[in-house]
């Protein structure tokens, strides 16, 4: 009987165990904030510039480098208005960057606190995210990535929250950490920070 409590409390330390575990990976999934965060990210920053909207369907009547092309243009950019379709890849999983002593220091600058020691990188589910009709996800692999519509392949990091402020870091031919903040249920961008590959000779790896 004794042997048979024993084995009893191992079973029930099992159980406990699994029901901890399957709890803690519920937790590792991205809730409402992180795709909303992703989508204001997204608008804010995967964004086009005069030089990619030379040839937009917007500009067909207007004649190259006149007054009124140069005034549209700029329209076509500050409002994001365009009217072709426009490419961009995005990774699939969330990653988490090093926990540095720069990293640290950006977030004592922004008055921010937080770490990425407990993260793991976690895939998106990209049926939960909206984008501009005409500004398209598509692979990194795809023919249309090799087309002049195509603005480029990004990458997005794990959401560190603190509070109703978060920070994320996006990685496109450069390093950005961007801080968010949360006001009438709705979050923001207030911040934003480069991260060099190097300073005073010193290798910043994340």
């Amino acid at each position: 009987m004794k042997f048979a409590k024993i084995n009893n409390k191992k079973f029930l330390f099992v159980v406990y165990s699994l029901i901890f575990l399957i709890a803690c990976n519920a937790r590792n999934e991205l809730n409402l904030s992180d795709y909303e965060i992703i989508e204001k990210v997204i608008e804010k920053e995967i964004i086009l510039y005069g030089y990619d909207l030379q040839d937009d369907k917007a500009l067909k009547d207007f004649k190259r480098n006149t007054p009124e092309y140069e005034k549209k243009i700029k329209e076509l950019y500050l409002n994001q208005n365009y009217e072709s379709d426009y490419y961009f890849s995005l990774d699939k999983t969330l990653f988490v960057y090093k926990d540095n002593w720069y990293v640290q220091e950006l977030f004592a600058k922004n008055n921010f606190s937080g770490s990425t020691k407990n993260l793991i990188p976690l895939k998106i589910d990209f049926s939960k995210i909206k984008t501009k009709k005409n500004l398209i996800r598509i692979d990194k692999n795809s023919k249309l990535a090799r087309s002049q519509n195509y603005i480029g392949d990004f990458k997005l990091s794990r959401i560190i929250y603190n509070g109703d402020k978060a920070v994320i870091l996006m990685e496109n031919n450069g390093r950005l950490l961007i801080f968010l903040e949360k006001k009438n249920n709705e979050w923001s961008v207030y911040k934003e920070a480069g991260i060099p590959y190097e300073i005073y000779e010193k290798k910043i790896d994340l």
